[in-house]
């Protein structure tokens, strides 16, 4: 009990003693390469905690932002004018508590850091960094901070771009709460962060062409014999390439910093930030999608008493998550990809030849559709075909595709963009597809690991309590041939690439016990089934084709009275990936109102993938339209134009 208390309590022990969230009226502001920041050091006067900062931050007008583009293929920023800034004034950052903000080109929209403990339990260990974005409220009737987290994991909220917070705001969140993206530990604009390769391009370099990048590539008429051992030559590669990536982290990183990169730890940090901001015994509110979730889950019951408004989207099933090794999470994240790949068939049925160039004939239907994408992609496992008009030449193979294909399932609003380019790959222009392959396993270099191999349970060299030994090679290739039967046999094996987990057991964190590797400094692991001081609100869709529905129902089922469940009629990874105002209306009222939606809640889309006619949209009322198009720039910015040329 005592070890369980602990776990769940950070203010046990020293915390109070050490720490008081608090804020004086006495402030200052330095100049750091330029460019002003204001300080905020934590004090014991309690009551003027918020004031001050913000007469001080709306007096300072200064401008500061560094543009950069990340492309990345999870819920990660694309483009966020955040990258860089933590180099700008961290050397103003002195105490545990510290925290700065300074403005950019948006008045409401302010650019920070934080520092945090290291170890909750133990503030002799140091500190970390954490980046920081707020879209300030300006509403008279403000109730406190919402925190974001974007994905991954690896994701980095402080790198959410105006336009997305904004959408967010508008379509999900409403305008009481000030919206604060924060990094989790190791991500971009967190210090340490997670770095094993000395460059972007020596990351690329070792991926390039490599099974972390293509895929194991099939055949659909292989025989079962034909597969496992298509399948063990691939697994043998890939357990090769994380053993390298595990060394490649360990001559980057100190060990000791990744045992403290777990979602449990970034738990901590979400109470301690709110506590911040708010003061010590505010509620804790937040909003997550697909990583997001797992993170929330772990928040709702780690701190079941603590909890305001939190929301969740794209439902990872946590207790699974925390139950079993990484290398065995991703078959049943594959529930739904088929149905998903259904839904983008008919829509393009729907659109006509004209909308969705994957049709060649007026008379095809969604059978012949399906046909001709196979025979494609057994084409190209026989013959990938070579492009030379690329930055990279090289060749498209048919594990690249089928990756490229589950990844735009995953993005409705950019269906009609993926369709041209897998119809000119089709008819022999791969160059695009090729170009956007290239990118693929990027979510493979260190920032993902850091965070599942602290989460995933420990592995042992041998059978040793309740370890499990390091997974086989004959092993992996079971597991995917189950995949592919259960599952999908089209996309099972493509998210090896773009749910790239597993390879713990090369991880390299310091040993717990002399047998046991990956060990988190605290590992959350349940029970996931608390009573919560107020319920929270569920989001997903019918068909996400990585975060299954079945997963949403698990988690409302674990959480019963303490939750909702709204079901939105769409594919897509999260309901923020299409356009419905029923989704927003219900999850604006429980921010703003606190009312969660009726059970069996099914909300139906208002614009679909392909697009909806001038004349119904004419039919919205301006607050509709801006609703819809808030939900874009959501989308917008979670994937970017990742299919456009």
């Amino acid at each position: 009990m005592d070890a369980e208390k602990a776990i769940l309590d950070p203010l046990a022990g020293d915390w109070q003693a050490t720490y008081t969230v608090a804020w004086s009226t006495t402030t200052s502001t330095s100049s750091t390469n330029g460019s002003s920041v204001l300080t905020l050091s934590p004090v014991s006067n309690a009551r003027h905690r918020i004031d001050a900062a913000y007469s001080l931050l709306r007096a300072l007008v200064v401008v500061i932002l560094l543009a950069t583009s990340l492309l990345c293929l999870r819920w990660y920023p694309i483009s966020s004018g955040a990258s860089g800034h933590l180099t700008t004034s961290k050397r103003n950052l002195t105490h545990i508590g510290d925290i700065q903000w300074w403005p950019t080109e948006h008045k409401d929209l302010w650019d920070g850091h934080i520092m945090v403990p290291k170890d909750y339990r133990n503030y002799s260990k140091g500190s970390m960094i954490l980046g920081l974005r707020k879209l300030v409220t300006s509403h008279t009737d403000r109730r406190g901070t919402i925190l974001l987290n974007p994905g991954g994991p690896g994701g980095d909220g402080s790198a959410w771009s105006y336009a997305g917070m904004q959408g967010l705001r508008t379509s999900r969140l409403g305008p009481h709460y000030d919206v604060v993206g924060f990094s989790p530990r190791g991500t971009r604009n967190a210090e340490p962060k997670t770095a094993c390769f000395a460059s972007t391009e020596s990351a690329k370099l070792f991926l390039a062409n490599s099974v972390m990048q293509n895929g194991i590539s099939l055949h659909s008429n292989m025989s079962a014999g034909e597969t496992l051992q298509k399948l063990e030559h691939g697994f043998r590669d890939l357990l090769v390439m994380q053993e390298v990536r595990g060394k490649m982290c360990a001559e980057h990183m100190d060990p000791d910093d990744l045992r403290y990169m777990g979602t449990t730890s970034v738990v901590r940090d979400i109470q301690f930030i709110t506590e911040v901001l708010e003061g010590q015994e505010s509620q804790i509110n937040y909003w997550g999608a697909s990583y997001g979730s797992i993170l929330g889950a772990y928040l709702v019951n780690m701190l079941p008493g603590r909890l305001g408004r939190v929301s969740v989207d794209g439902i990872v099933d946590a207790a699974t998550w925390a139950a079993i090794p990484s290398s065995f999470w991703y078959p049943s994240w594959l529930q739904s990809a088929d149905g998903a790949f259904d839904w983008l068939l008919d829509e393009c049925i729907g659109a006509g030849p004209q909308a969705c160039p994957l049709m060649t004939s007026v008379n095809d239907t969604a059978v012949t559709l399906a046909s001709r994408i196979d025979t494609f992609l057994d084409g190209l496992y026989t013959h990938p075909i070579a492009v030379t008009a690329a930055s990279r030449p090289g060749y498209l193979t048919s594990g690249a595709v089928r990756t490229i294909i589950l990844l735009a399932l995953e993005l409705p609003t950019q269906w009609p963009a993926f369709a041209s380019q897998l119809a000119a790959a089709m008819f022999g222009n791969a160059t695009g597809l090729y170009q956007l392959s290239t990118n693929l396993g990027m979510g493979t270099l260190g920032t993902r690991h850091a965070v599942t191999c602290a989460d995933s349970v420990p592995f042992s060299r041998h059978y040793h309590g309740s370890s499990p030994p390091w997974p086989t090679v004959e092993q992996l290739a079971k597991v995917g041939l189950d995949a592919l039967d259960m599952y999908s046999s089209r996309w099972a094996l493509s998210s090896l690439v773009t749910e790239p987990d597993g390879g713990c057991e090369f991880w390299p964190v310091n040993k717990v016990e002399e047998v046991e590797e990956g060990t988190a400094a605290e590992r959350f692991a349940g029970p996931w089934n608390h009573t919560l001081s107020n319920p929270i609100l569920i989001l997903s869709s019918k068909f996400d084709p990585v975060t299954p529905l079945a997963n949403a129902k698990t988690l409302h089922e674990n959480l019963k009275t303490s939750s909702a469940l709204l079901l939105q009629n769409s594919p897509g990874h999260s309901t923020a990936m299409t356009k419905s105002l029923c989704t927003a209306y219900h999850s604006l009222r429980y921010f703003n109102e606190g009312v969660l939606p009726p059970p069996n809640t099914v909300c139906e889309l208002d614009e679909t993938p392909f697009g909806q006619s001038d004349v119904d949209r004419r039919n919205k009322t301006p607050e509709e339209r801006m609703i819809l198009d808030s939900t874009w720039e959501i989308a917008r910015w979670a994937m970017g134009h990742v299919f456009e040329p």
